[in-house]
Formats: C-alpha cells, sequence, structure tokens
C-alpha cells in the first residue's frame, strides 16, 4: 500500500468495504496465474488506486465493464456494477484503465469532505 495522503471516506462503511472486496477480488483473479503477481493499492489525495500486473481487460470491454449483468467470466455481472452504485451514491466515481496483457487500475475518486464547523 502506497500512501501520499491521508484519506478519509464519510459514507457507509459495509458498502465501501464491499467495494473494495469486489475489486481486490477481481484483481486476485486476473493475477492468480502470473509468475510475480503484483497487486498495489495507492491512496492519492482523494482517490484509491488499485492496480494489478493481471490479464487487464481488452479494450472493446472498457466501455461496458460497469454494466448490470456485463462479465467477462462465467459471473452474473453484479460486482463492477454494484461498485459503481455504491460509489455514485456516496457523490463519487469510479473509474478503469488497462491494457490487455499488461495491466488494470481501477480508480475510486470520493468528493472531498466538508469542514464541519464546531
Amino acid at each position: 500500500v502506497n500512501h501520499a495522503s491521508k484519506l478519509i471516506i464519510n459514507g457507509d462503511i459495509n458498502q465501501m468495504t464491499q467495494a473494495f472486496i469486489n475489486i481486490l477480488e477481481n484483481s486476485l483473479h486476473a493475477v492468480v496465474n502470473k509468475s510475480a503477481p503484483l497487486i498495489q493499492i495507492i491512496i492519492k489525495h482523494d482517490s484509491v488506486i488499485i492496480r494489478d500486473n493481471g490479464d487487464g481487460v481488452d479494450k472493446a470491454d472498457l466501455p461496458n465493464i460497469f454494466d448490470e449483468s456485463f462479465s467477462t467470466k462465467s459471473t452474473k455481472g453484479q460486482g463492477l456494477a454494484f461498485c459503481k452504485s455504491i460509489m455514485k451514491n456516496h457523490g463519487g466515481t469510479i473509474s478503469c484503465c488497462s491494457v490487455k496483457g499488461e495491466f488494470a487500475e481501477f480508480r475510486l475518486s470520493f468528493p472531498p469532505l466538508k469542514n464541519q464547523e464546531k
């Protein structure tokens, strides 16, 4: 885990935990056959970046990976759609960049916390 800054997230801990678990499980599946598997978690400003050196995502599939029922595996395709819904409900965003055969990088960006006056 690399962190350049402290990140405080205001939201439902159970939903946020599930979103992180979904993405990390995808990364674990992607690197399972790599000789030197690597999953990085990077905290940078208002974002958490999860990057792996696994199989990556086809360029043609990238626009659809957050769609309900879309899957490149033999699943129902609920995981990333659920993550997108959680991020939207928390005022944040989720995105992915990838190169097939090299890496996948998911960025979860959160809105800045509003200063609360005492």
